[in-house]
């Protein structure tokens, strides 16, 4: 018992340590959470292999297998061509287009990353407040609050929800295997199930069959904590869903700040212009038509400077020229738009030198951007003169300049210092044309030229899931599993791919803090602090009836887990509050769920701070966020869906007696 204790003390203390660093980012979170785990194993409190239990949880594998699902939407462009869509959808009114926008960001979010769908839509967002003429500071925050309403749709919407599941279901033997049981003095003991043993002390002829309390009917009775299903989230979400994008539409918006943002913001989201060709091959949709036939500067923004055609060259009235087949196209472009030009038009990227388009549309390029330094031996020279395609055996897709307005073919434009250029490079030389000193690179650009085979598998993958987990088919780590496989197999995705999306600081996060957890259990830490709050809770039972009184605990935990989440990593947050849920309801003697859903979407709802989620944390900085925004904003939603919470929890899963009373 004293060895216990010691081992309770020590936990608490490393959990506080931790939660100082959080708070405080002294270190990076997975490192703080690692030195967690490391102090628990120095000092006995963990075993070994408690400690890496964390890396083969079902939560963990499932998290990494959904971030490379989610790439395979963005890979393939599913989820550019759909915000494209939506955008038209909206029409000319600018708040059914936000409406739009977040309704479909939230139902995205239920059945993927939501960094990945926030990252995928913040260039739309800023191509809406250019055409609506609106700050862009109107639009990220909400954009973020979406996804975040849509990660409360379902099972796997967020990690929080799979780590909460998991620990659900690591604590499902412990309830069918052991009864606690309270006596008339309100004392608790401790009676667990063998297979060849009644327990008639526990009256009404209670006995266990296998791993289960029977009664004499063969009734379970003791079946509280059952797998989290699905869809088991949806019923409140959807609620939580609507309600938090009526304030963001209706109320939120007068919160908000309008704010210019820097023009290198606006670079950093591909919304300058570059100049690059585009060559016109038969089966394009721009031989016949003009540019203003097909819209081409409303839809994409493209400004031609020049028409080569054969020995020809034209450079008067452009929009009206009728294109011709082999016509070589030179212009200006936003970034973003370079890849949907070509694809939707039918048209082929040039570059300094002829090249295959088969290399272009290659699985082992990327695209980034690169700085013309003031040491480089190219200033003064060509591509074609500095042999660019040689050297880093890249491409050179498109240069911008500054204040020159560039008309020539790439090929033949004399660079300048701080000239920049969009290479397409293979991954394997990246490194060589970082260390350059000709080059800097400025970044790794999430525009992709899209590998077209098998695209198709990619959006059946994620609703066939949902299908086999739903119905109880298929283990849902077993479904995003095979899902992940069948997109590597199919080479929808490389292994390159793979690797690249997995967010593995999240990874490791969550793989470190789940023996955090356990560590609670083990100890019975969580009996502690239950009992502490538990005792609190009792000063005020004599004031209320037996409902209310629960309630008033689920609304407490919602209310610390929304609190603290805000400050800490919301996944931190359920590991933690979890298993003190369900030891309050274990000496309660309620059904676990109410308290661990408040529990769950306390930590989920995320609003009050920058630092609560990662989806805010990405549009803090384009969005030129100050602290007090996200306050402002999130303060009154967060208190209204505390006090939502309140009486729904309790309503879609009541309040139930499970305890035996000797």
């Amino acid at each position: 018992m004293e060895n216990l204790f010691s081992q309770q003390i020590i936990l608490l203390i490393v959990i506080l340590f931790a939660i100082v660093f959080f708070v405080m980012e002294v270190l990076p979170l997975e490192v703080t959470a690692l030195a967690s785990v490391g102090l628990l194993l120095l000092f006995d409190v963990l075993s070994i292999e408690q400690a890496i239990s964390g890396f083969s949880n079902n939560a963990v594998i499932t998290i990494g297998a959904i971030f490379i699902l989610s790439r395979s939407l963005v890979k393939t462009g599913f989820l550019e061509v759909l915000a494209q869509f939506l955008y038209k959808l909206g029409g000319n009114n600018v708040w059914i287009t936000v409406s739009i926008f977040l309704v479909t960001v939230s139902l995205i979010s239920g059945f993927i990353n939501n960094t990945a769908a926030v990252a995928i839509f913040i260039p739309v967002i800023f191509k809406i407040c250019q055409k609506y003429h609106i700050s862009p500071t109107k639009l990220l925050l909400p954009l973020s609050y979406a996804a975040i309403l849509g990660g409360t749709l379902t099972l796997i919407g967020t990690s929080t929800n799979l780590v909460v599941s998991s620990v659900v279901e690591n604590n499902f033997e412990h309830f069918i295997d052991c009864i606690d049981i309270k006596d008339e003095s309100g004392n608790f003991s401790k009676i667990c199930a063998d297979e060849s043993q009644w327990l008639p002390e526990m009256g009404n002829n209670i006995y266990n069959y296998g791993d289960k309390f029977l009664d004499a009917n063969n009734n379970n009775k003791w079946d509280a904590l059952e797998p989290i299903s699905m869809f088991e989230f949806t019923k409140i979400g959807l609620i939580f869903m609507i309600f938090g994008i009526f304030y963001i539409i209706i109320i939120g918006k007068w919160f908000l700040p309008s704010r210019a943002i820097t023009s290198s913001l606006t670079q950093k989201y591909h919304m300058q212009k570059y100049l690059t060709e585009f060559k016109v091959p038969k089966e394009s949709k721009l031989v016949g038509k003009s540019f203003n036939y097909l819209k081409i500067y409303k839809e994409y923004g493209f400004q031609p400077y020049k028409i080569i055609r054969e020995d020809e060259e034209l450079i008067y009235n452009l929009n009206s020229a009728i294109i011709h087949e082999n016509d070589v196209i030179i212009g200006q472009i936003q970034l973003g738009e370079i890849i949907r030009f070509k694809d939707n038009l039918n048209v082929l990227l040039l570059s300094d030198v002829k090249m295959n388009q088969n290399e272009l549309v290659g699985q082992n390029f990327i695209l980034v951007e690169g700085l013309i330094s003031h040491q480089s031996s190219i200033i003064g020279k060509t591509l074609n003169d500095y042999d660019f395609k040689h050297r880093f055996s890249s491409f050179v897709l498109a240069i911008k300049r500054q204040k020159d307005l560039l008309r020539e073919k790439i090929a033949h434009i004399k660079l300048k210092f701080s000239d920049t250029i969009l290479i397409m490079v293979p991954k394997t030389k990246l490194n060589i044309l970082k260390q350059s000193n000709d080059l800097i690179i400025l970044e790794e650009l999430d525009i992709h030229l899209k590998y077209q085979r098998y695209w198709w598998l990619s959006i059946l993958v994620i609703p066939t899931i949902m299908v086999l987990s739903s119905f109880g088919l298929v283990a849902i780590v077993k479904a995003v599993i095979l899902g992940a496989i069948t997109l590597l197999v199919l080479k929808v995705l490389s292994i390159q791919d793979a690797y690249e999306s997995i967010d593995w600081s999240v990874i490791f996060l969550i793989a470190a803090l789940i023996p955090l957890g356990q560590a609670l259990s083990t100890t019975n830490a969580d009996i502690t602090i239950s009992n502490f709050i538990l005792y609190f809770a009792n000063s005020i039972l004599p004031y209320f009836d037996n409902d209310t009184y629960y309630i008033i605990i689920i609304s407490s935990l919602y209310f610390l887990s929304m609190i603290i989440s805000s400050f800490l990593s919301n996944a931190a947050v359920a590991i933690v509050f979890t298993p003190i849920a369900i030891a309050i309801s274990n000496y309660s003697g309620i059904d676990p769920r109410p308290l661990i859903f408040s529990v769950c979407l306390g930590a989920s709802n995320s609003f009050l701070t920058p630092i609560g989620y990662q989806t805010n944390m990405m549009v803090y900085a384009p969005g030129q966020y100050r602290f007090n925004d996200f306050i402002r904003v999130g303060l009154p939603l967060s208190i209204i869906f505390w006090i939502m919470a309140t009486f729904l929890i309790p309503y879609f899963w009541p309040i139930k007696q499970l305890e035996f009373i000797v």
